[in-house]
């Protein structure tokens, strides 16, 4: 909505009033609305409409172009205010009006506002440039998109297109009758072989053979990712607990033995340590039983392997692999468990293992 004002001033305070409402919000001249207001003779008078203003900076004259710009013989006289500054109106008529522009104006832009009868009806502004325009403004916004018009009238037909290309296979006819029936046919080569009779039975067992390898022996545990074996904590000031995850007996002799144990961790705490350093290792005959020690994090599955010697070259033996948590978790649940263990072995002549740590 345009801002207006109804002046019940005089000269130069009205026409101030007038620019100071403008200025402050005044909308564009397409968005100006006529407004009769009733007048003290009691006719109607239309807000003035402005169009155009064209400066002549060496004559000192303001052209303004528009509709209701007043009629002096009506007692309309039009109030022109550029800028802050009250212009003389030297002609007016319902369309155009002259007004002296003060000597040396500076060019540039200026609210321009024009008042009939300001004592009771509202004014009209624009803004009007004097002296030489400065580059042209960014492009304003599009447009929304017009109605959609009728339709035009129906194009020649266009020329014959090429042929297309060979549709695919029909489907198959109906099956004919059957026919008669031929004639005996000449007597047919021998048939295959028929199939072998059925097993019989077993024989006595033959003597030993001779073994093509070294002896091998293998325990395997399976507990399953759904209910594995949990891994106790390792308490160091309560005792240090373990679980016995997969074992294996031995004859005499010396083995090279592969372990390999598949771990879980489900510690997934919003607001506690989730991380668990989980030792494995065998126990059992032997001078040389290491383990091997690893992280887990959160929410995470691993699978551990390592490889030792084990054994007793003149007696039986016994090897298992134990599991703790060394850090993380309490004595009521460390959240690993163990879904998988085993425990293969190969038999050997000797083993020599190499000095050193």
């Amino acid at each position: 909505m345009p801002r207006s004002v109804s002046c019940r001033l005089s000269g130069a305070a009205c026409a101030a009033a007038v620019l100071t409402l403008a200025g402050a919000g005044a909308s564009a001249q397409d968005e100006m609305q006529t407004a009769g207001l009733a007048s003290g003779r009691g006719h109607r008078v239309e807000r003035p409409i402005l169009t155009s203003a064209e400066a002549d900076l060496v004559a000192e004259r303001l052209t303004i172009r528009g509709r209701n710009l007043g009629d002096r013989g009506q007692g309309e006289d039009p109030h022109v205010v550029l800028g802050l500054v009250d212009l003389d109106v030297l002609a007016a008529t319902g369309d155009e009006i002259l007004a002296a522009l003060p000597p040396g104006v500076t060019p540039g832009t200026y609210p321009l506002i024009v008042v009939l009868r300001c004592h009771r009806h509202e004014g009209t502004r624009m803004d009007v440039t004097l002296g030489a325009s400065g580059p042209p403004g960014p492009a304003g916004p599009q447009g929304p998109d017009g109605q959609l018009g009728p339709a035009g009238p129906q194009g020649p037909s266009g020329p014959i297109g090429p042929v297309g290309p060979i549709g695919g296979t029909g489907p198959a006819g109906a099956v004919g009758p059957t026919g008669p029936p031929g004639g005996a046919g000449a007597p047919g080569a021998p048939g295959s072989q028929g199939p072998p009779g059925p097993q019989g039975p077993t024989g006595p067992q033959g003597p030993p053979g001779a073994s093509s390898g070294p002896p091998a022996f293998e325990a395997r545990t399976l507990y399953g990712s759904s209910s594995p074996l949990p891994v106790p904590y390792c308490d160091f000031s309560l005792g240090c607990t373990s679980v016995s995850v997969a074992r294996l007996d031995l004859p005499a002799g010396q083995f090279v033995g592969t372990f390999g144990v598949w771990l879980q961790n489900r510690a997934n705490y919003v607001f506690g340590n989730n991380n668990r350093f989980v030792r494995c290792f065998p126990t059992g005959s032997g001078p040389f039983l290491d383990g091997i020690d690893v992280t887990m994090g959160t929410d995470e599955e691993r699978s551990v392997h390592w490889t030792n010697t084990l054994g007793d070259p003149s007696a039986p033996s016994h090897v298992e692999v134990l599991c703790t948590v060394l850090i993380g978790g309490s004595t009521q649940g460390t959240d690993v468990g163990v879904e998988l263990a085993k425990i293969t072995v190969i038999q050997v002549g000797s083993v020599t293992r190499p000095p050193g740590p």
